[in-house]
């Protein structure tokens, strides 16, 4: 397993590398996003949002990570919690916005928490078989995997169409979300024009009644379908 940690202040490069001694340490974006791009292997990476004095230079190159690797877990470091916010509107599917000023022991066990779940994810993505379901498109149908089917949408623009969104694509279809909904066990109707992969729930948001998911895309949550959802999300947490 590769790690990969860009960080320009040398007090936290050393903080970090205490905790995580394999990691690739870098303090210039150029020289990191080059080592990066080059190692083809899923990664883990670890981001500061400031870096040299520009609090928002970490979110412009998480997005450019994203936009060209979808599978490697991006875990931020950072002092600016204030932007955690701000960081759903990059799309980077950050894992976990880790706070620098916290105690020392917390800290470590933030980190290393944060570590071992993306460790585990990426060792569940590389052990996934392939799981085609064939959705209906008019007369057609599209063979999709479900393990990069995040949620599917009806089309605002144009009835009768709804859109896939998956990890890599978005795709539009024909057809209905009754039908939809029976295709595979993971996918869940969770308000009248939206379902989601249940493994693509990142958080349930009570108060509002939305959910955030892994792609770091909103959705609604009927109440119709709020029972059923708490269910399901806590057996998938046993």
């Amino acid at each position: 397993m590769h790690y990969y940690l860009l960080e320009d202040n040398i007090v936290q490069q050393l903080r970090i590398k205490r905790i995580l001694p394999h990691c690739e340490v870098f303090g210039q974006p150029k020289q990191f996003l080059s080592v990066l791009m080059s190692d083809k292997q899923p990664k883990i990476i670890l981001l500061d949002l400031e870096i040299n004095h520009n609090n928002y230079t970490g979110l412009s190159i998480a997005q450019f990570i994203r936009s060209r690797d979808v599978i490697s877990p991006i875990i931020i470091v950072t002092t600016h919690t204030e932007l955690m916010a701000t960081s759903y509107q990059y799309q980077i599917s950050a894992l976990d916005f880790i706070n620098k000023f916290q105690a020392e022991s917390i800290f470590k066990q933030r980190l290393v928490s944060a570590i071992t779940t993306a460790e585990k994810q990426l060792a569940e993505h590389v052990i996934a078989k392939p799981d085609f379901i064939a959705i209906p498109n008019g007369r057609k149908s599209e063979k999709v995997d479900i393990h990069e089917v995040v949620y599917i949408a009806s089309d605002v623009l144009r009835s009768h169409r709804l859109i896939v969104y998956s990890e890599k694509s978005q795709l539009s279809v024909r057809g209905t979300m009754q039908h939809i909904e029976q295709l595979h066990k993971d996918l869940m109707r969770v308000h009248a024009a939206y379902i989601v992969n249940r493994h693509k729930i990142a958080s349930l948001n009570t108060k509002e009644r939305t959910l955030t998911l892994t792609n770091q895309a909103r959705v609604p949550l009927s109440k119709k379908y709020y029972k059923k959802l708490q269910a399901v999300m806590a057996q998938d947490k046993h």
